[in-house]
């Protein structure tokens, strides 16, 4: 899932993408600008999504997938799948942010109180949103929905609409769980209300519990919101396009989709992270690992990984992927290689005898010495050249000043006919582009026109909801979180 805004400001500005980086699926590019207090304006979007979707769940009967990432165990009985429901009646100081009783389509940022380990990546700030999901990402934006983010049940939830709906979460230090209270669709506000719960544990596990649906997962209308149950990350590149302007690109690495056929009250989606190459924090066991990753040390960044994580820039900027660069032996861990002894400072005396002096007289016909400090500098008198002076090169100095002349004025007219070729050969193909522009457009059906058409068509076709729903939150500009 990718998308692209480009951020105004003073300094610089920025532009959000987000793909995959592995398939070439449809792509879908948007046309639509936002208001200008907010100082961003979206660009395109693009999709290229690499996905794990749970497998077909068979009622009643417990289903496990391996997500590569993750591991998701589908709970369909009820009585196991209400005991890790949360009361949170039992909970210490709850909290109900009036934000998101009041509004649609708004986040709240929440602080844990543990690191959670989200992909490898310790992450302590999130978003909760009116949407049925938690966003997880390292910045802040607009587009919430697009990726990195938990989701127990993504829809188009407004608890606006009634008095009794409402968000509310809590943290007891290993656990911090998000609980939507009789919420209602906006689409479908008289088809009954939604209850259900995410829960972060602090070993890694994501709890997604169902307590009241209205209606099944594939009922809910998805028209004007993504209809998401599932976890996904990305990883970020920044480019420069000039002094002023800079790229963010945000590219979706890996996602996990569970099954809406299925999603019934008193059911339980239970995901278990798996082992990955960033907790490992020393080249040893980084290259010890025996996982279902490729691990490699970089000793450049000192960490290791498989290429694919939120750090996957620094990874490629310091060229950690090169043979040459990483290390997945352990023998080949700086701490585990013998520290070679330095060879013995050889004498400099016997050098230092053969230094050139001035006291030695080398500077011949009346040529001025200039001592250095491993030689010496000879300033021939006129008529005279070589490194001693040794050499008679003919009567006196000449005026050189009109060649000097000449050949300034000859390398400035090369300068000037090279600048013009550039200019040409770049007015030539503007112009040539031009032409083949005009005449594909007003020629539909020719090879030109159908390429034209394919092109346009890639920028402007129709639009992936799940990156233009929008989402307020209090902090609306970009910020590291």
């Amino acid at each position: 899932m990718a998308f692209d805004l480009v951020f105004w400001s003073s300094l610089f500005f920025f532009s959000f993408s987000c793909c995959s980086a592995l398939s070439n699926e449809d792509a879908y590019k948007i046309d639509e600008s936002i208001s200008l207090n907010e100082q961003m304006e979206l660009n395109d979007i693009h999709s290229q999504t690499r996905r794990s979707t749970s497998s077909e769940i068979v009622q009643n009967q417990t289903v496990i997938d391996d997500h590569n990432y993750y591991i998701s165990h589908f709970i369909p009985e009820p009585s196991e799948a209400m005991s890790y429901w949360v009361d949170f009646d039992l909970l210490n100081q709850p909290i109900t942010p009036q934000q998101l009783a009041t509004n649609h389509r708004q986040a709240v940022p929440a602080r844990l109180t543990f690191s959670f380990p989200f992909y490898g990546h310790m992450v302590k700030n999130v978003l909760i949103t009116t949407g049925g999901f938690v966003y997880i990402g390292d910045y802040y934006h607009k587009y919430l929905a697009a990726t990195q983010y938990i989701a127990p049940l993504m829809a188009n939830f407004d608890p606006s609409i009634h008095t009794d709906s409402m968000i509310r979460y809590g943290d007891n230090g290993t656990r911090f769980t998000v609980e939507w209270n009789q919420v209602h669709l906006k689409d479908r506000p008289g088809v009954g209300n939604f209850t259900f719960q995410v829960s972060l544990l602090s070993d890694g596990r994501i709890i997604f519990v169902y307590r009241k649906l209205a209606v099944s997962g594939s009922e809910i209308p998805s028209e004007s919101h993504p209809v998401k149950v599932g976890i996904t990350d990305a990883y970020y590149n920044d480019t420069s396009i000039n002094s002023f302007l800079k790229r963010r690109t945000i590219y979706e690495y890996h996602r996990v989709d569970l099954s809406l056929q299925q999603l019934r009250e008193q059911t339980a989606f239970h995901l278990t992270p798996k082992k990955t190459c960033n907790m490992y924090d020393t080249c040893e066991a980084c290259a010890e690992s025996n996982i279902n990753f490729s691990c490699t040390w970089c000793e450049a960044v000192k960490r290791c990984s498989n290429g694919f994580d939120r750090f996957r820039q620094e990874w490629y900027s310091n060229k950690c992927y090169k043979d040459t660069n990483f290390i997945n032996m352990v023998h080949e861990c700086p701490s585990s290689q013998k520290m070679s002894t330095p060879e013995p400072i050889k004498s400099t005396k016997k050098k230092m005898s053969n230094i050139l002096s001035c006291n030695n007289n080398l500077c011949a016909n009346n040529a001025k010495c200039k001592q250095l400090a491993n030689d010496i500098l000879c300033t021939c008198a006129e008529g005279y050249v070589g490194k001693y002076c040794e050499k008679f090169s003919g009567p006196v100095k000449q005026d050189l000043s009109h060649y000097k002349k000449q050949e300034s004025s000859t390398e400035t007219s090369h300068r000037a006919v090279g600048i013009w070729a550039i200019v040409f050969i770049l007015f030539t193909l503007v112009f040539a582009f031009s032409v083949w522009v005009v005449y594909a457009y007003k020629h539909p059906t020719s090879k030109s026109g159908i390429l034209l058409i394919e092109i346009r068509h890639m920028k402007f076709s129709s639009r992936e909801s799940s990156v233009g729903v929008k989402y307020h939150h209090p902090d609306e500009e970009i910020d590291h979180i």
